[in-house]
Parts: structure tokens; C-alpha cells; sequence
């Protein structure tokens, strides 16, 4: 009877012990698509945009991302963001569907790899000890067109923008073909040499512009264009200050053939110098005429514009020091209810540029 319960206890546990391996192979199938984020600000997963970018590829892009761990060791600062670096691209693999090809390249020094990186455009950072310390990307698509993040850069600015910069390079790479945009100003978007002889410095191009190009091929038109160029595939109409009829049926047959457009009015741009601003005259710019408005053909697409209300928020305004009294000697603060203090309850959490802001 001893033996018997023997055996049968013996028995109980060869069962178990199957029944615990067969389960655990089951979960590892069932459950590999499953991955669970349990970081405070989601780092290790895609922002739905994102996502898209991956999802739409319609050609292979491979990434190279080259990191030297093994001389990292000693930097635990350095392999932590290394590991979030390693864990967004491969979201980005597996929402690809397989177009996006990951390798992971520790480029030890003097090797094949180190070489291979250095002729990419990954850059190296001299350590104490002689050796190079690599932690870049590069990406490269079916026609062999080439993008890169030298090195990820480790201060708090860049790191926030981590998942942008890498949407950026897989959708640059995506799309070789860059749209042309035309733009359409009354401002003076690229900027101007100034005049020396008035003590005036010139003033840099817009930095929008910059930014747009990367992702476009950017032509700023003449205010007053005969026509627009048919190369142009986008019109962007920014602060269209007193724009001319001609122009005014330019930008309407644009839109009546369904073609992109968009268009960016101000009832009041403080940026803009004015319409008859006098440069030797540095008061003339605030009775200069500052407002836009494209209300004839805005009335023809069938909406408005309310010129005569603004967004503001009594419980976020900025408060301000203004002279009072009459000598004007007193100061008094007034909440200007359309310049907003903002703080880290009043900003998205869900954008991932905007989730990690104070």
C-alpha cells in the first residue's frame, strides 16, 4: 500500500511537471504579441502617429543602430537610455509588419563594424580610456538613400524628442520624393539684410522654413505672382495682408481645383513690421496696417473668420506690471488674459511632445 502511494505521488508530480512546461510553451506562443508598458510617461510605446508611419511603409527600411555597450558598462546613464533607444525601434519593427529590419551593432574597436559605422556617419566619443564610444542610427531604404542620428545626444531637451526624431528619419526615408511647397507671405519670411547704414542688423530667415524642409522642398513666391508654378504640389497663404485682386483669384482657382491649400490669417501680427512701416521712423510699425484677412473668398467657401473675438483664459493669464496714476510712476498688475502661463496640468500627456513638459 506504501509502494502504492509511493508511485502515485511520483506520478503526481511527472504530471505537474509536464502540465507547468506545456503551459509556459503555450503562454510563450499565446502571449509573445503581448507586451505590457509599465513606465511612468510610456516610453516604450508608440504614439498612434507613429504607428502609422510604420504601418504605411511600402518599401523595406533597414536601420543600423550602433551602440558600444561593451564600453558602456561603466555608464549606467548612458546604457539605460541605450535600452529605451533598443525598445522604441523595435515597436517600430513590429508595427512595420516586417519593413522595418532592425540590426542592434556593438561596434568594438578595430573592428569591421567600427569602420562600417564611422563610414555611415556615426560618431564616435572619445572616452578616458582611448576608445571610441559609438551610440547612433543610420537608415537606408530601397533606393539606397541614407539617413542618420550621429549620436544620441544624452541632455533632457533631445531625449524628449526621441520619438520624433526617429519618426522623422523612418518617414524621410520613406518618402525620397519630397512635395513642393509654395508659400504665398506679405511678411518678409527669408528674412533681410538690414540697412548698416541706419544702424539696423539684418534678421534671419523664419525658422519655420528650415523645419519645412525637411520634410519639403520649400519656395517662398513673390507676394504678387503672375501665376503659380505648376511644380508647386502645396500653397500655403500665410498673413495675406492686403493681397491684390490678381492674387486674390490666383489663391481662390488654386482651391477651386481641389488642389492642397492652407492658410493662416491674423487680425493683429505683432511680428509683422507693417504695411507702410518707414524704417527710419521706429514708430511708424504701430500705425502701420498688421491685420490679414481673406474674407471676400473666405465668405465664397462658405465660412468666416470672428475678428472681433479672441481665446483667452482669466485662470491662466500672465500677469503684467502697468504704470498707473497720474504721473505714471505707479505700477499695478493686470492679468493679460491672452498671454497663458501654462503649466504641466494644462498640456497633453498623450503627445509625445508635449507629454514630458513642465
Amino acid at each position: 500500500m506504501t509502494m502504492n502511494k509511493l508511485a502515485l505521488s511520483l506520478t503526481g508530480c511527472v504530471l505537474g511537471l509536464v502540465l507547468f512546461l506545456a503551459l509556459n510553451i503555450v503562454s510563450n506562443s499565446a502571449l509573445r504579441a503581448v507586451r505590457l508598458d509599465v513606465t511612468e510617461d510610456k516610453v516604450f510605446t508608440l504614439d498612434e502617429n507613429s504607428k502609422k508611419i510604420a504601418e504605411k511603409l511600402d518599401e523595406p527600411v533597414n536601420l543600423y543602430f550602433y551602440f558600444s555597450r561593451s564600453l558602456a558598462r561603466e555608464y549606467p546613464q548612458v546604457i539605460e537610455y541605450a535600452d529605451r533607444v533598443t525598445g522604441i525601434l523595435k515597436e517600430y519593427e513590429r508595427a512595420s509588419s516586417g519593413n522595418i529590419r532592425l540590426a542592434v551593432v556593438d561596434p568594438e574597436p578595430f573592428s569591421e563594424e567600427e569602420d562600417e559605422a564611422v563610414q555611415r556617419g556615426v560618431q564616435g566619443v572619445p572616452l578616458p580610456s582611448g576608445d571610441q564610444l559609438y551610440f547612433g542610427l543610420v537608415g537606408t531604404n530601397a533606393t539606397d538613400a541614407r539617413e542618420s542620428i550621429p549620436f544620441f545626444a544624452l541632455d533632457e531637451t533631445k531625449q524628449r524628442t526621441l520619438e520624433y526624431d526617429l519618426s522623422k528619419l523612418v518617414w524621410t526615408l520613406a518618402h525620397p520624393d519630397k512635395k513642393k511647397v509654395g508659400i504665398l507671405s506679405a511678411m518678409p519670411l527669408e528674412g533681410g539684410g538690414g540697412n548698416p547704414m541706419m544702424g539696423q542688423e539684418g534678421t534671419p530667415p523664419w525658422a519655420f522654413l528650415e523645419q519645412l524642409g525637411d520634410f519639403f522642398e520649400v519656395e517662398v513666391l513673390p507676394s504678387a505672382p503672375e501665376s503659380i508654378d505648376e511644380t508647386v504640389d502645396i500653397l500655403a497663404v500665410v498673413h495675406p495682408r492686403s493681397f491684390s485682386d490678381a492674387t486674390m483669384y490666383l489663391i481662390d482657382q488654386w482651391a477651386l481645383a481641389g488642389k492642397p491649400l492652407v492658410v493662416f490669417v491674423d487680425p493683429l501680427c505683432e511680428a509683422d513690421p507693417g504695411e507702410s512701416a518707414d524704417p527710419t521712423n521706429p514708430l511708424a510699425r504701430f500705425t502701420s496696417k498688421r491685420d490679414s484677412n481673406l474674407e471676400r473668398l473666405f465668405q465664397a467657401w462658405g465660412f468666416e473668420m470672428a475678428k472681433d473675438k479672441i481665446a483667452c483664459d482669466r485662470t491662466l493669464a500672465q500677469r503684467r506690471g502697468v504704470r498707473s496714476g497720474s504721473d505714471g510712476r505707479g505700477v499695478i498688475e493686470i492679468p493679460i488674459v491672452f498671454y497663458l502661463a501654462l503649466g504641466p496640468d494644462d498640456v497633453s500627456k498623450e503627445d509625445p511632445v508635449t507629454r514630458q513638459l513642465g
